[in-house]
C-alpha cells in the first residue's frame, strides 16, 4: 500500500468486523471476493489469482484451492452521522453499524458519513445512502490461509512487489455506489466534517446531481460511476 493508504487505514481503523479502509476505493469488478493480490505503490489493486473462480489458481501457476466457497446474502447498512469523539489514536465505538467516531453534520439520510481523528491526522469518508456488505459464508478463512501457506514460494516468485507491499485476500467487501475521501496529516490538521459539509451545502442537496462534483471542488477525492469497495 502507498504511504497515504497506510495512514488513512491507520486513522480510520483496521477493525476486524469491517476490515481495512481503502484510501483509493477500487471498482468492485476489480477488487473481487476471492481475489488474491496486493496494492501497488499507487494504491491500485493488482490481482494475481482468484480463489472463487474454479480452476483459475492452477491456470495462474499455483496449486489448486481445496475449499467450498459460498456467498452469504448481501446485507445493507446505514452509517448515520452521529456525534462522537476519539481517544488519542484510538476509535470510540458508536454503534454496531459503524466503527469509530463520526462527526455531527447537516446530512440527510441520502448520504452517510464517517470521520476520525488521531495523533497522525484526520480522515473522512462520505458514501451513498446504502452500503452493502458482500462476504463469504461459513468457514472460509481457514482453507484460504492453508492455500496461501502451501503456495507461499510460488506467490513470492510471481511478483517481487509482494515482499514490500504485502499479500491480501479479499474475504469481505463493503461496497457503495459513490464515495468521497478526505485526509489531512498532523495533529492540528483536523478534517472538520461539519464545516466541510456545511460549506458544500450537502444537507440541502442530498444526493442530487452535482453533489460529488462539488465535493471534488472542495478538495475531496471522489469516486463514482461504479460500485466501489470502501473497506
Amino acid at each position: 500500500m502507498s504511504k497515504q493508504s497506510e495512514q488513512y487505514a491507520d486513522i480510520m481503523g483496521r477493525d476486524s468486523s469491517f476490515g481495512t479502509y481503502v484510501f483509493k476505493p477500487q471498482p468492485f469488478t476489480r477488487l473481487r471476493l476471492g481475489s488474491v493480490g496486493y496494492f501497488d505503490r499507487t494504491a491500485e489493486w493488482q490481482e494475481i489469482t482468484n480463489l472463487f473462480e474454479p480452476g483459475l489458481a492452477e491456470k495462474d501457476g499455483f496449486k489448486p484451492f481445496i475449499g467450498n466457497l459460498s456467498l452469504r446474502e448481501v446485507t445493507e447498512s446505514k452509517w448515520q452521522a452521529t456525534s462522537g469523539e476519539t481517544e488519542t489514536g484510538r476509535s470510540s465505538r458508536i454503534s454496531t453499524e459503524a466503527s469509530g467516531a463520526m462527526a455531527a453534520a447537516p446530512v440527510e439520510a441520502s448520504l452517510q458519513v464517517k470521520a476520525k481523528k488521531s495523533k497522525t491526522g484526520s480522515a473522512s469518508l462520505i458514501t451513498s445512502s446504502t452500503v452493502r456488505n458482500h462476504r463469504f459464508d461459513r468457514n472460509f478463512k481457514g482453507p484460504m490461509m492453508d492455500w496461501v501457506e502451501s503456495n507461499a514460494q510460488d506467490i513470492l516468485a510471481s511478483c517481487h512487489d509482494i515482499k514490500s507491499q504485502g499479500l491480501w485476500i479479499v474475504m469481505s467487501a463493503w461496497v457503495t455506489d459513490e464515495a468521497a475521501v478526505k485526509m489531512s496529516s498532523g495533529e492540528n490538521q483536523d478534517v472538520d466534517v461539519s464545516m466541510d459539509l456545511g460549506a458544500t451545502g450537502i444537507g440541502k442537496l442530498g444526493t442530487s446531481v452535482g453533489v460529488f462534483d462539488k465535493l471534488q471542488r472542495e478538495g475531496w477525492w471522489t469516486y463514482d460511476k461504479d460500485e466501489v469497495n470502501i473497506v
